[in-house]
C-alpha cells in the first residue's frame, strides 16, 4: 500500500510540476491577460490540485472516478486556454463567430479578459460547488453492495458471447432495417469491451480473441461516428480497470488517451471533410484530397470551447441583453419512460437550440450546418439554467448524485461483473462535454435493462 502511494504522489507531483511550467510559459507568451486574470486561473488550479490531492492521496480512490475526470477536463482546458489566450482572441474566437453588432461594442483585449475572468468565476464557484456534493456522499455512504454474483473466467466469456450475439443483432437490424438502439448498443458494447479487457489482465488464456474483440469495436466506432469520443472513453475505462485492479497507471493507455485527443483531434475535420466529399461527389467519380498537414486550430477550439461557451453567452447576456436562462434539466423527469411507450417524450436537441441560439454564425460548409452542433459542456449547462444559482446549487447536487451513482454501481471493491456492469453504464460520464440532461437520461433505464438481461444469460448458462 505505502508502495501505491509513493507511485500516485509521484505522478500527481509530476502533473502538478507539467501544469506549472504550462501555466508559467503561458503568462510569458501571452500579452492581453491582466492581474485579475492571473490571480483567478491561479486560484482554479490550485482549487483542482487540492481536490486532487485529497481525493488521492488522502482518500483514496474507490470508484470509477468521474470527479477526477470532471476536474481534469477543467483544469486541462483552463490551461490549454490560458496558454493560447492571444490566438484565440486574435484568431480562434473571432474567425469562429462573427463579432455581435453593437456600435457601441468592440471586442477589446480589456473586454475579452473581462469575459474571461467572469467566466473564470463561473468555473471556481461550479468546481468547489461539485466537489463539496462528491465529498458528501463519499464520507456518507461506505458500504457497497453486489447485485450479480462474481463470475469465474469461462462464465465471463460464456457472457461476453451472447452479448456479442446481441451485438450483431443489432448490426443486422441496423444493415436491413436502418434502425438503431443507441441507448443500449452503446452501454452493451462498452460492457463486451471491459469483460475482454478484464479477461486480458487476468488470464493468459484467449487474450488474442479478446484483443481482437476490442480492436473490432475500436475501428467500428471509428466507421460508425467518425468522432473521438466513444473511442476516447474506451480508452479510458481499461485505463481506469488497469489502475482499480493491479493498483498502478498504465503508461501505454495513458499515452494512447493522449496521442487520440492530440492527434485524432486535428486530424478528425479533415477526415470528415474527405468523408462528405465522397458521398456528394460519386455521381461525377471524383474526390477531393486529403490534407496530411497537421492542424492544430480544431484542436485549440475543441479545447477551448468549454471556456469559449461561457464568454461567448456572457457576451451576448452583457451586450445584447438578451435573455439566457434555459430550462435543460427538468427533461430528467421522462429519464425513466422509454419513447415507445411515451410517444411525446421531449426529444433531447438542447445542443441544436444553444448552436442556434447563441451561435448563429460559424464558418463551416453549408452541408455540415445542417448536423453540427456545439456542445453544452456541464459548466455551461448549469450557468444557462439558474446562472450563478445553477454554478451553485445544481452543481452541487449534480455532485451528490454523481457521487452516489459512481459509489453505488462502479464500486471498486465490487465484484467483477458488477464493477464492468457499473463502468459501463456509467463511462459517458467520463467527460462533461454534452449538457447534463443527455448523459444522465438513458443511465438508470439501461442499468435496468442490462442488468435483466444478464440475469436471463446467466440463468441460461445455469450460473
Amino acid at each position: 500500500m505505502k508502495k501505491i502511494i509513493l507511485t500516485e504522489k509521484f505522478y500527481l507531483n509530476t502533473f502538478f510540476f507539467f501544469c506549472a511550467i504550462v501555466f508559467i510559459v503561458g503568462i510569458k507568451k501571452n500579452l492581453y491577460y491582466d492581474n485579475s486574470s492571473l490571480i483567478l486561473s491561479g486560484f482554479l488550479c490550485f482549487l483542482i490540485f487540492l481536490f486532487l490531492y485529497v481525493y488521492i492521496l488522502i482518500d483514496k480512490l474507490d470508484c470509477y472516478p468521474i470527479h477526477i475526470f470532471f476536474n481534469c477536463y477543467v483544469l486541462v482546458t483552463l490551461l490549454y486556454f490560458f496558454y493560447n489566450f492571444d490566438y484565440i482572441y486574435r484568431f480562434i474566437y473571432p474567425n469562429t463567430f462573427y463579432l455581435l453588432e453593437n456600435k457601441n461594442y468592440l471586442l477589446t483585449p480589456k473586454v475579452f479578459n473581462k469575459l474571461f475572468n467572469e467566466s473564470l468565476k463561473i468555473l471556481i464557484l461550479t468546481v468547489f460547488f461539485f466537489n463539496m456534493g462528491f465529498f458528501l456522499i463519499s464520507k456518507v455512504l461506505k458500504k457497497q453492495k453486489n447485485f450479480l454474483p462474481h463470475l469465474s473466467e469461462i462464465e465471463l466469456i460464456r457472457v461476453n458471447f451472447f452479448l456479442l450475439i446481441i451485438k450483431f443483432f443489432f448490426l443486422l437490424v441496423h444493415l436491413f432495417l436502418s434502425k438503431n438502439i443507441p441507448e443500449l448498443e452503446n452501454p452493451i458494447n462498452m460492457l463486451i469491451i471491459s469483460i475482454s479487457f478484464y479477461l486480458i489482465i487476468f488470464y493468459k488464456k484467449n487474450r488474442l480473441i479478446n484483443f481482437f474483440i476490442i480492436a473490432y469495436l475500436f475501428f467500428e466506432n471509428i466507421f460508425q461516428t467518425f468522432a473521438l469520443m466513444r473511442n476516447l472513453i474506451l480508452l479510458t475505462v481499461c485505463f481506469v480497470m488497469f489502475y482499480s485492479y493491479k493498483k498502478r497507471i498504465s503508461i501505454l493507455l495513458l499515452l494512447s488517451v493522449l496521442v487520440w485527443v492530440f492527434v485524432g483531434q486535428a486530424y478528425k475535420p479533415q477526415i470528415r471533410q474527405v468523408k462528405n466529399n465522397v458521398e456528394t461527389s460519386q455521381e461525377n467519380n471524383t474526390v477531393l484530397g486529403f490534407n496530411y498537414g497537421y492542424d492544430s486550430n480544431p484542436l485549440v477550439l475543441r479545447l477551448s470551447e468549454p471556456i469559449l461557451s461561457i464568454i461567448r453567452v456572457l457576451e451576448i447576456k452583457n451586450i445584447k441583453k438578451k435573455k439566457i436562462r434555459k430550462d435543460t434539466l427538468s427533461i430528467l423527469k421522462y429519464s425513466l419512460l422509454p419513447r415507445f411507450m411515451y410517444k411525446d417524450k421531449p426529444t433531447q436537441d438542447f445542443s441544436k437550440w444553444y448552436t442556434s441560439y447563441f451561435f448563429p454564425y460559424y464558418h463551416i460548409s453549408e452541408e455540415f450546418k445542417k448536423t453540427v452542433t456545439f456542445n453544452i459542456s456541464w459548466t455551461t449547462d448549469l450557468f444557462l439554467n439558474l446562472e450563478y444559482k445553477g454554478s451553485i446549487f445544481l452543481s452541487f447536487i449534480l455532485g451528490l448524485l454523481i457521487s452516489l451513482l459512481a459509489k453505488t454501481f462502479a464500486h471498486f471493491n465490487s465484484n467483477n461483473i458488477n464493477f464492468l456492469l457499473g463502468v459501463s453504464i456509467l463511462s459517458p460520464l467520463t467527460f462533461p462535454d454534452y449538457n447534463i440532461s443527455l448523459m444522465l437520461s438513458p443511465l438508470i433505464l439501461q442499468y435496468i435493462i442490462i442488468f435483466l438481461l444478464i440475469k436471463l444469460i446467466l440463468i441460461f448458462i445455469k450460473k
